[in-house]
């Protein structure tokens, strides 16, 4: 009997389809949000001063989702979480998205 495993944090991604009819994404960018995102959040930045984690408060220890650039990333299946992150890509034109993770993170994005 196989036994499941629990997916790691990193297995909740959200990012543009790719392959030859996916349209090519307005933008992969580290840090281009829409400004109704960015002011939800308590925001970390990275060495490069890009925006890279979103907190909900100054109390969260781990972050809501992180951008990768090419793909935003969530821990936990959050419905408000999923929602912005479908901002984030609809506001960087992914038109199509590729999403992997557990069955709660999928069907959120699916809602």
């Amino acid at each position: 009997m196989a036994t499941r495993q629990q997916p790691s944090p990193d297995q909740n991604r959200l990012a543009p389809a790719s392959g030859p009819d996916a349209p090519r994404p307005r933008s992969t960018a580290k840090g281009d949000m829409p400004a109704a995102v960015l002011d939800r959040y308590l925001v970390e930045r990275d060495r490069q001063g890009r925006v890279a984690q979103f907190y909900r408060d100054h109390r969260a220890t781990e972050p809501m989702f992180r951008d990768k650039g090419r793909s935003l990333i969530a821990t936990q299946a959050y419905p408000d979480a999923v929602a912005d992150m479908l901002k984030v890509a609809r506001h960087r034109g992914w038109s199509k998205i590729r999403v992997a993770g557990d069955e709660a993170f999928r069907r959120e994005v699916w809602v």
